[in-house]
């Protein structure tokens, strides 16, 4: 009895069985014993996979009877209790039996996800500097500015990728007579880009998720290498433009800071200078001229510092255009970069028009005072 043969008395017994179960490599359950079930159980017997310990085979078809066989568990045929028993076992994980068999909670749909992942693993492969042996799942090592590996571990069989996704990567790596260096690095950037920094033993499930994200990273960056443009280089350079930016945005906001300390010591000022009394005399003008001046000097500032911010403004839209400029395809990645950036500016204006709004208040709070003798 051949490894496939076996796989399929198997399966048939599970087929007519009650309530079949796997315990340590043995499939467990009763059956209504019928000419055909007894010439199956006659051949795995033939091939000690069968002990007929309870005398099945004295038995009379029609009667139920309980047996317990024998079921491979090999590369060549595989029975599992679940996708976790076959993803964990062996090398299944990226490579598969060539049968197999699952107990509980298969479907086809999850047969053809399967078949699809190990298809992502083995293109993966492709561009791996290192895969290790020892390894007790499959451990692709990825170098370069940044170390990355991967365990090819997973379970979630739910995940639907996309075949035009999976061909486009699979074509991209087998080219290997044309641009293979740069096609690595451009699978290590995507790659670092989709899941970097994750842990070695989560980022393929993650990958899998992002999966077409990180096949269109993958169309775009050697889109720009055959323009003549480094993938890497582009978003390196938005990256430290980012940098430069955010720095002068802190000062920015280091110098509000500053100014905002003065209108609670304005308004302290102007309490503790105050004198009661409605007649006009020169404390209370010189007060209400000191307090127009700093109301100047503040809008001044406040003025200074909103023309800074919309010059900065412009300077982050005008790099954003010049790396989208380069190619289109890469938009979704530049403004990625520089958004927070953008945020940042819009919450600094709506700070400004805060200390805007402080400054008239000390100046009316004032004016109240001094024309009302509170």
């Amino acid at each position: 009895m051949t490894q496939d043969e076996w796989l399929a008395a198997c399966v048939r017994l599970t087929e007519v069985m009650g309530t079949p179960s796997l315990t340590d490599g043995s499939l467990d359950g009763d059956l209504q014993l019928t000419a055909e079930l007894r010439a199956i159980l006659k051949n795995l017997e033939s091939s000690d996979h069968f002990l007929d310990r309870t005398k099945v085979f004295g038995r009379s078809d029609g009667e139920r009877v309980t047996i317990s066989v024998d079921v491979p568990r090999t590369s060549n045929a595989f029975y599992a209790e679940d996708w976790t028993d076959l993803l964990t076992t062996g090398s299944f994980s990226w490579a598969p039996p060539t049968e197999y068999f699952i107990l509980k909670g298969s479907s086809q749909a999850h047969r053809e996800n399967y078949a699809n992942i190990v298809r992502v693993a083995r293109a993966l492969e492709l561009a791996a500097d290192y895969v290790d042996p020892d390894a007790s799942s499959r451990k692709l090592i990825y170098l370069g500015k940044k170390k990355l590996e991967m365990f090819i571990i997973y379970s979630d069989l739910n995940t639907i990728l996309s075949e035009e996704d999976i061909k486009g990567v699979e074509l991209f790596l087998q080219d290997a007579d044309k641009h293979k260096n740069q096609r690595h690095s451009i699978i290590k950037a995507s790659l670092q880009e989709a899941v970097g920094g994750g842990a070695a033993d989560e980022i393929f499930a993650l990958l899998l998720k992002k999966f077409t994200a990180f096949s269109r990273s993958v169309e775009h960056g050697y889109a720009l290498y055959v323009s003549e443009f480094s993938y890497e280089k582009i978003l390196e350079d938005a990256t430290k433009a980012k940098l430069d930016f955010h720095i002068r945005i802190n000062k920015l906001i280091s110098e509000m800071q500053n100014q905002l300390l003065a209108i609670p010591a304005a308004f302290i000022f102007v309490g503790t200078q105050f004198k009661s009394g409605t007649e006009f005399d020169i404390s209370k003008i010189s007060l209400i001229f000191g307090v127009l001046i700093f109301g100047v000097l503040m809008d001044i500032l406040v003025r200074n510092q909103k023309d800074s911010m919309s010059a900065i403004q412009h300077e982050i839209d005008a790099e954003i255009l010049k790396h989208i400029k380069i190619s289109a395809k890469i938009k979704p990645q530049i403004e990625e970069i520089f958004f927070p950036l953008v945020d940042r500016s819009k919450k600094f204006k709506l700070k400004m028009f805060i200390i805007e709004f402080s400054v008239s208040t000390i100046i009316a709070f004032t004016m109240v005072l001094t024309l009302g003798g509170f």
